[in-house]
């Protein structure tokens, strides 16, 4: 662990020397060629287009030194506290529920923007639900209250993925523990732009089939859900 820390601060201080060089070169950059980069000679451009890699470079270094770090501490925690040993299931399932349940309405599982449309993000942001943190059984444990006790909101044609991924590879399907799911069905929306609108009316029947079928074949995946008789949908 100490080894870790030396190397974790070691890290910090070469990132932030860096960053620091940089910068100073930026900054007399911009005294010697103007503010603006498109003023400046190419040459120049492409030292702090290669600085930046430094720093990128060194950034992800910093973030596997902390992974490692977190990783090692949060273990050590847990291990400690040994809950698995000393705490009933429906007590850890009262923690897990503390921690893990959304006070928001329900959890995004996508996000749209008009600039970068349908942005996959279905793991779920929680160190504690990984086992590199917190360990195996806690994970798997946690996992399945994460699923059971929030309302998740997605697209339709992200049902199918969504329900069949084990994250971070602990068992746990959510379709299997989901029990309440939000879904937005895009109306309209289809593959290519250039068949938004039909060239004739005789078209507009045909568009709508296409559409129909693949909403229905997209949540034809809802038949995976395994308590339909706790299911909100």
């Amino acid at each position: 662990m100490d080894r870790t820390h030396n190397r974790l601060l070691e890290t910090l201080r070469r990132g932030y020397n860096k960053i620091n060089q940089v910068q100073s070169q930026i900054d007399i950059t911009k005294l010697q060629f103007g503010e603006y980069e498109w003023d400046w000679p190419d040459d120049v451009r492409d030292l702090k287009f290669s600085a930046q890699n430094l720093i990128d470079s060194g950034e992800c270094e910093l973030e596997e030194d902390l992974y490692e770090y977190a990783s090692a501490e949060c273990w050590q925690l847990v291990s400690a506290l040994a809950l698995q040993e000393r705490l009933p299931r429906e007590i850890r399932d009262m923690i897990y529920r503390n921690i893990y349940t959304s006070r928001l309405y329900c959890v995004d599982v996508t996000e749209t923007s008009e600039a970068e449309g349908y942005k996959e993000n279905y793991k779920p942001d929680y160190a504690l639900l990984n086992p590199a943190f917190v360990g195996f059984d806690m994970a798997q444990e946690a996992a399945e209250i994460y699923y059971r006790h929030n309302n998740f909101r997605l697209a339709d044609r992200e049902l199918k993925r969504f329900l069949e991924k084990s994250f971070y590879q602990v068992g746990v399907r959510p379709a299997d523990h989901i029990r309440k799911i939000w879904i937005v069905v895009a109306y309209g929306v289809l593959e290519s732009v250039a068949s938004y609108f039909p060239k004739t009316c005789e078209e507009l029947p045909a568009q709508e089939l296409v559409m129909y079928e693949r909403t229905r074949g997209n949540l034809s995946h809802l038949a995976q859900l395994r308590n339909k008789d706790q299911l909100t949908i």
